[in-house]
């Protein structure tokens, strides 16, 4: 019931409608997947635009920080972000859900992307000899380098000695 001014009394009713409809699930995540512990400079991950989306919510696991991305005069993200990686970082997903007015989109695996500090190249065929070397005083054995890598961890069998580091000499 609607009672103007003058007392007079009448019945009003309006109909409310709600434009619009929630953004679509994201699709996946493109970005690096491994050694992004303590990473000197940002490293960039995005997703395709989502249908009906103004705006992304981005969430890090612990020492991950997004350092760009935010949207024009806003504290909200685009689709494309910068992330840093400090040395606390051991691995974590890294989610990411559409949003308008109308709310939050649903999120499903693809709109997660697990990165982990680790090296992520398993390494390539050892070269050196494989057979004579006990005749030998010492011999040389190589591996490709892998990406991200700072060391490698070799092991050798019983009577081996590793003479040096950056190339592995083993001696008998």
């Amino acid at each position: 019931m609607v009672t103007d001014f003058h007392g007079c009394t009448d019945t009003a009713s309006v109909k409310v409608t709600l434009d619009g409809a929630l953004p679509a699930t994201p699709g996946p995540i493109s970005g690096a997947l491994f050694g992004m512990c303590n990473s000197s400079s940002p490293e960039t991950y995005s997703i395709d635009n989502v249908t009906n989306s103004t705006c992304y919510i981005w969430t890090m696991p612990p020492g991950a920080t997004i350092v760009d991305g935010f949207m024009a005069d806003s504290n909200v993200f685009g689709n494309i972000i910068k992330v840093v990686f400090d040395n606390s970082f051991t691995g974590g997903f890294i989610g990411v859900a559409a949003h308008n007015d109308c709310g939050a989109s649903p999120t499903f695996n693809g709109s997660t992307l697990y990165v982990s500090a680790a090296p992520g190249s398993v390494p390539g065929m050892i070269e050196g000899l494989a057979s004579g070397i006990c005749k030998q005083g010492a011999a040389t054995y190589t591996l490709p380098p892998i990406n991200d890598a700072t060391g490698y961890l070799w092991t050798v069998p019983i009577g081996a000695t590793i003479m040096s580091g950056r190339i592995l000499i083993l001696s008998r």
